[in-house]
């Protein structure tokens, strides 16, 4: 039944555009002005054009039908119209009183329907509620225009024909006046109705908007050109052209922007359905100059042998014209590559970003990602996702895949062929160093950042150390110090001096020791060098006399410097408590790697934890490091025999300290 309606309604109007453009072809030059038949013959083929994407819509989208029925009906409408008038222009002294009568008011119906579709452009519904008013004004309108244009007396519109209106009304001449209201009504009327994709632009998402501009543009020409196309012929050209504009903006924002999801179907009826148009007018266009110059039939004769001289000129224009609109430059890979090449002289922060916005604009393409080898999207463009994955080329440096670049389907139903591959793949050669350069710049802000925070992570452990260990033992030396002097100053047993100065030695020692420790915690050489390893084994090694230290480690890898550092600190910092505080004689280190983190733990064998343990500066600074890494650091008591063979330790006692620590391998 779809098939059937539309297929009448196309020929409606195929054949009043026939009308139409016989029509103005065997008309006297003098019977109308060049403006007005350009104007005729551009609402024809506009009403044509909007009948043709309308048919797809319902044959193609029936859930999106109510649009699809409109653009039919203002089609049909229109083009009925025109050619109602066209048939009583071929031969005006012959034309009857009724055909003479209709051509008064058979314009009406298709302007309500253009007014209708303004309202309703794309989707088919109004943007909000509140707008129904403006509709049953159009709606209004409509029903008394078409009622006064039908029983006005006088003159009919059509001035050719030469006649008064066989119907007209002659007791009623007040009709007359009430045809300027009704014409200015209108030209409001067309301002309000296209200001109603106004509104919708407004509360649109970025890619309604995008589709709303090509649409949004001819709808504009066409509420200024109307209200000014009864005042100059100029102005009355400048409307025809909006009403071929606005097929034509229709016809992009399906190519470009996939409104309706028709791009193939329209692309495949674009060319040469705008050919016929361009050739039609070009035909039109010479018969009505040729008219003005030459007599008899030469200006037919001029006319075919222009359209057949400019028939494949027109057509592959218009063919290349199509495949730059839908495909963008994929003709022209050189440039593309130079124009990408250019973008890479840009900084690394915005490289990524830029890349994918180049190759979506140059390809016309809905969507362009750039994917890095975790899957991570490092950028995209427009800003949002696909949902018609097209193609994924690797992007290589050095031989290894470094990610991807993921394009979008133009359409749904249609799948990037091997020209767009061949081009994607040649864009991802440059593509594939940006996105490793990109990669190198990120890993150094990472790392600098890091460095960072160990820096001010060891100032704080240094002032610690000086402010809690060597600040108290230089105190207590300089104390001992006046003591002593008091001493030898009151004439005390010289003994007894000995005494207080044997305890400034030992303070004294204390401080060089504490120094040396101080200097051993920083990140040692060894860590550096050698790994985190060879940097445990140096902490067990260094444990004082009575404490044995099993060391476990397993395989670990490659770890990223800081993991390795922070396991290397809370190892250090966990046993210098094993040796304050515990009073243990055996002690086990184990560290080792899952999946996505590495795992820390320290167990003792000492007197174990209070009931209400204070958390210190030192086991707060633990906890710290570990946060700062996304990490977790649990201290607690040892639960005996189990918790010794889960440090796969043979611990003698049941009691002691338990330090677990897990610090994720993938850094924020």
């Amino acid at each position: 039944m779809n098939r059937a309606a539309v297929g009448v309604v196309l020929g409606i109007d195929a054949v009043a555009s026939l009308l139409v453009v016989v029509t103005l072809v065997t008309m006297p030059a003098s019977a109308e002005s060049p403006g007005a038949r350009v104007t005729q013959l551009a609402f024809v083929l506009g009403t044509l054009g909007l009948a043709v994407v309308g048919a797809l819509v319902v044959l193609r989208r029936p859930d999106q039908h109510h649009i699809g029925w409109l653009l039919l009906t203002v089609g049909a409408l229109g083009g009925a119209g025109r050619a109602v008038t066209a048939l009583a222009l071929l031969d005006p002294a012959r034309t009857g009183a009724g055909l003479a009568w209709v051509t008064n008011w058979a314009w009406v119906p298709g302007t309500t329907a253009v007014l209708l579709l303004l309202l309703r452009l794309p989707t088919g519904v109004l943007p909000r509620p509140r707008w129904r008013w403006v509709e049953r004004a159009v709606l209004g309108w409509g029903g008394v225009t078409l009622v006064v244009t039908a029983v006005v007396p006088g003159p009919l519109a059509v001035t050719p024909l030469g006649r008064d209106n066989p119907v007209g009304i002659v007791s009623a001449p007040w009709l007359t006046d009430l045809l300027t209201p009704v014409f200015l009504a209108l030209q409001a009327l067309v301002v309000v109705c296209a200001s109603a994709l106004v509104a919708r632009y407004r509360q649109a998402d970025t890619e309604e908007r995008a589709q709303l501009r090509w649409v949004g543009a001819a709808v504009a020409i066409l509420a200024v050109a109307a209200p000014l196309a009864a005042i100059s012929s100029a102005w009355a050209v400048v409307e025809g052209a909006a009403y071929l504009l606005l097929p034509a903006g229709l016809t992009v924002a399906v190519l470009r922007h996939r409104l309706y999801d028709l791009g193939l179907v329209v692309r495949r009826t674009l060319v040469h359905g705008v050919a016929a148009a361009l050739l039609m007018a070009l035909y039109v266009a010479t018969v009505t100059a040729g008219q003005a110059l030459l007599r008899g039939w030469a200006p037919d004769v001029l006319a075919a042998a222009v359209v057949a001289v400019a028939a494949v000129p027109v057509l592959t224009a218009v063919r290349r014209g199509t495949e730059r609109l839908i495909f963008g430059d994929r003709h022209d890979p050189d440039r593309v590559a130079s124009e990408l090449a250019e973008r890479l002289s840009a900084t690394p922060q915005a490289l990524l970003p830029q890349v994918a916005e180049e190759v979506g604009r140059t390809l016309r393409l809905p969507y362009v990602a750039i994917e890095l080898s975790d899957g991570t999207v490092a950028a995209c463009w427009p800003g949002h996702g696909s949902d018609a994955e097209g193609l994924r080329v690797p992007l290589r440096h050095a031989g290894k895949t470094v990610g991807h670049l993921v394009a979008g389907r133009r359409s749904p139903a249609e799948r990037l062929d091997g020209r767009d591959r061949q081009l994607l793949e040649r864009v991802a050669a440059h593509a594939g160093l940006a996105v490793h350069s990109a990669l190198l710049t990120v890993a150094l802000h990472r790392t600098t950042e890091r460095l960072r925070l160990a820096r001010a992570d060891e100032r704080v452990r240094l002032q610690r150390d000086l402010h809690d260990e060597l600040g108290p033992a230089l105190g207590a030396i300089a104390m001992r110090a006046e003591a002593a002097r008091n001493l030898v100053r009151s004439g005390t047993d010289p003994a007894l001096v000995d005494d207080v100065l044997a305890g400034v030695q030992d303070g004294a020692e204390v401080a060089v020791a504490e120094v040396r420790r101080i200097l051993a915690e920083l990140p040692p050489q060894v860590l550096q060098e050698q790994g985190l390893v060879a940097a445990l084994e140096h902490v067990a090694r260094t444990a004082p006399p009575g404490l044995r230290v099993e060391l476990e480690v397993e395989e670990l890898g490659a770890l990223p410097p800081a993991v390795e550092l922070a396991m290397y600190r809370l190892a250090a910092e966990a046993m210098r408590n094993v040796v304050r505080h515990a009073g243990a004689t055996t002690a086990t280190v184990r560290v080792r790697r899952s999946a996505d983190e590495v795992e820390l733990l320290v167990v003792d064998d000492g007197v174990g934890l209070p009931g209400q343990p204070l958390e210190g500066v030192g086991l707060g600074s633990m906890r710290a490091r570990a946060a700062q890494l996304g990490g977790r650091l649990e201290i607690r008591a040892a639960r005996g025999n189990g918790e010794a063979r889960h440090a796969a330790a043979a611990l003698a006692a049941a009691t002691g300290t338990v330090v677990h620590a897990l610090i994720p391998l993938e850094q924020p």
